[in-house]
């Protein structure tokens, strides 16, 4: 049992770095593009829950809408995308004050609802990890240092068991 739970642990790891590459990759325009900003990495609470009680469907279209959401909240100060799955990055160069960011964020996946599969509005949660930036070679660490933030905040124990085969 140790040795799955290891191995399960290097495989979260090995997707958060994938995650973080694919951020860099995404975002790197709208951070060089100012001297100064925030980047903040957000990842849906529970997803395999939804997935499982009301379909991919329905996740997939809660997932859009909170893209939707963020999109609109931060519309023409920053950069919004979809990472992989559940995770999305948010950069807004010029800004640096970073809880009022993390309660906009929290809010925003908040107030996204979609109707399950019973009619009844899905509410998610998400943990946010937020760093900044304010110079050249403080970039790269920013991305890192949101992705250390954001593994340091687990999600609720039953979106962490391991999937029955």
């Amino acid at each position: 049992m140790r040795r799955c739970v290891e191995r399960s642990e290097q495989a979260a790891v090995r997707q958060a770095h994938s995650a973080l590459r694919r951020a860099a990759i995404v975002i790197a325009p709208a951070m060089a593009a100012a001297e100064a900003g925030l980047v903040v990495l957000v990842d849906i609470v529970a997803m395999r829950g939804v997935n499982a009680r009301h379909g991919v469907a329905t996740g997939d279209r809660l997932l859009a809408a909170v893209d939707d959401s963020l999109c609109a909240r931060f519309l023409g100060a920053g950069v919004v995308a979809r990472l992989a799955g559940d995770q999305f990055v948010v950069v807004i160069p010029g800004e640096t004050q970073i809880e009022p960011v993390v309660e906009w964020v929290r809010d925003a996946v908040a107030r996204t609802r979609v109707r399950g599969r019973w009619g009844r509005a899905i509410v998610v949660e998400a943990n946010v990890g937020a760093a900044t930036w304010n110079d050249q070679d403080s970039r790269h660490t920013a991305l890192a240092a949101a992705g250390v933030v954001l593994r340091a905040r687990p999600g609720p124990e039953g979106d962490r068991r391991p999937r029955r085969r």
